[in-house]
């Protein structure tokens, strides 16, 4: 699977508020931050992926693929 298809595949399962499936993308090295999230490793982004499914009942999610070359995939 290259990095296009593991990215739409990962903000599919977020639009189906799949947490466990979104988790499964993750690999060893990855790393996390955003605006409220800072630096966080693989266990700790995983835990957010499964409590934001489970929790936020109004969730909306929507994604669009802006860009894609090689392993670089910009999405907004």
């Amino acid at each position: 699977m290259g990095a296009l298809e593991v990215v739409s595949a990962f903000y599919d399962a977020f639009v189906q508020r799949n947490g466990p499936q979104m988790a499964a993308f993750y690999s060893e090295e990855v790393e996390f931050s955003d605006l409220v999230f800072r630096l966080l490793r693989r266990e700790e982004a995983k835990c957010i992926c499964r409590m934001l499914c489970a929790k936020s009942l109004d969730l909306r999610v929507e994604y669009e693929i802006v860009s894609h070359a090689g392993n670089k995939v910009q999405v907004k």
